[in-house]
């Protein structure tokens, strides 16, 4: 039993120590982008001590302003904040996102604006031209020992400031417009190590002697279709594996918009009927997390882990962001035909859409596997 009464949707949970872990708790009907829970109160530090008045007074009145929010958002509403405040600009800025920005990197800004609203309501919304730099830092200093989410919501904040900037909200961003550097068409990625069928299947064999059959399933997903790992690790059955008499993965690609249907082999598709309903999850059983892969450290420590093992037992040292591009080449050096290429790869570029995206088909991608010796 907690100390006294609590406001709709808030929830206590008692630890060991006799203090409460509390959280905003929306079990149904959620507007889109509210998480399950949330923290109370909104602005650290949160001790968990319901017999100080001080702390109680924030968590309900930080549960009164989400319960207003939400109540607001289910009823279609539109919330009215300041001029030049953090969620009114932040609106503006999502209005300008159509056509401009890829649909992956507008659901990696989408997250890590939640957060930044909320300190921002924390604070009573003030322009945006009142932030400073000390504010700032000690607000991303609470995720320090969430190293990945800290860098997201620097990097969402700054593109938010610089926007801001152009718009004339701000004639300042504090936190110094980042440069961006564009790569030249023309420039080739460096020397890679590539991967050949014999390597990822040697690597395969090693993640399903340790148990870890869903990373077995990435990287022959990888190798197969050519996908990026951001990609694959959301794929689910039914959704994306399409099982039949050619098996086959359908997907629209993250990075570039584009979609791409690609017949896999009998023998992945194999594998892939013992998966669950993610086809790829990381060693721990779970799978990663959809709505922000790039962002999920265990993906990254999970193969490291692998590759150890393989190392260890003398096999070869391999990347896996080099998995991409070693499929690509290894259906090039089979006899692919380039112009057939962005139907397996989902690529955009410019020389490609003028030669042969109103082309695309699947056949074409039938065609790069049959060449590979995937499908018959």
């Amino acid at each position: 039993m907690t100390p006294l009464k609590l406001p709709p949707h808030v929830v206590a949970k008692r630890r060991s120590d006799g203090t409460y872990n509390v959280l905003f708790r929306v079990r149904k009907n959620r507007p889109d982008g509210w998480p399950s829970s949330k923290p109370l109160p909104i602005d650290a530090p949160r001790r968990g001590n319901l017999n100080d008045p001080s702390e109680v007074a924030r968590i309900f009145k930080d549960a009164d302003v989400l319960s207003r929010r939400l109540s607001s958002e289910r009823d279609g509403s539109v919330c009215t904040h300041p001029s030049g405040s953090l969620p009114h600009t932040a609106d503006l800025w999502k209005q300008s996102w159509e056509g401009d920005i890829r649909a992956r990197t507008q659901e990696f800004y989408r997250k890590s604006l939640r957060p930044l609203i909320d300190w921002s309501e924390s604070a009573g919304h003030p322009h945006l031209s009142k932030l400073e730099l000390p504010a700032i830092l000690k607000f991303l200093a609470r995720y320090k020992d969430r190293p990945a989410q800290q860098a997201a919501l620097r990097r969402t904040l700054s593109a938010l400031l610089s926007f801001a900037r152009t718009q004339g909200i701000i004639t300042v961003h504090v936190l110094g417009a980042p440069v961006r550097v564009k790569k030249s068409r023309t420039q080739r990625k460096r020397a890679v190590d590539l991967w050949l069928s014999p390597i990822v299947n040697a690597y395969a064999d090693a993640a399903d002697a340790a148990g870890w059959h869903g990373l077995g399933n990435m990287l022959h997903l990888m190798w197969e279709t050519s996908a990026d790992a951001t990609d694959v690790c959301t794929w689910r059955r039914g959704q994306h594996f399409i099982d039949g008499a050619q098996p086959k993965i359908s997907y629209v690609r993250g990075k570039t918009g584009e979609a791409a249907t690609v017949p896999i082999s009998k023998a992945l598709a194999a594998r892939l009927r013992n998966a669950g309903l993610y086809l790829v999850v990381g060693a721990d059983g779970r799978p990663y997390e959809a709505e922000n892969v790039q962002a999920d450290n265990r993906r990254g420590t999970d193969f490291r882990r692998l590759r150890k093992i393989v190392t260890d037992a003398n096999g070869p040292y391999r990347v896996l962001d080099h998995l991409r591009h070693s499929a690509v080449t290894d259906a090039l050096t089979k006899g692919a035909k380039v112009e057939h290429m962005p139907s397996l790869t989902a690529h955009r570029g410019e020389q490609m859409v003028e030669q042969v995206y109103a082309q695309m088909t699947e056949d074409q991608a039938t065609a790069v596997q049959r060449a590979r010796g995937i499908v018959e």
